[in-house]
């Protein structure tokens, strides 16, 4: 039987004008990239337990990218159709 290890796609994010500025990179395994969006996951939650109410605009940018990444390296998990 084979065992590949199921690796990711290239996923972009932040995309600003139709020109992505970031992305997952293709051939990652999958274990790895749902780990890391696991742990960004994580800083979202505690951002949004911990935050000011005098900082909402920079609290909101910054959960605004961590949830893109988190959200582009799960797509980038899955299979290609």
């Amino acid at each position: 039987m084979n065992h590949e290890t199921a690796v990711t796609k290239t996923s972009t994010f932040c995309v600003p004008d139709g020109l992505p500025l970031f992305s997952v990179n293709a051939g990652v395994p999958v274990s790895d990239a749902l780990e890391q969006s696991a742990i960004l996951l994580d800083c979202i939650k505690h951002l949004i337990v911990i935050r000011d109410t005098t900082d909402l605009d920079k609290h909101a940018t910054v959960l605004q990218y961590l949830t893109e990444m988190a959200e582009a390296l799960v797509d980038a998990t899955r299979p290609v159709e």
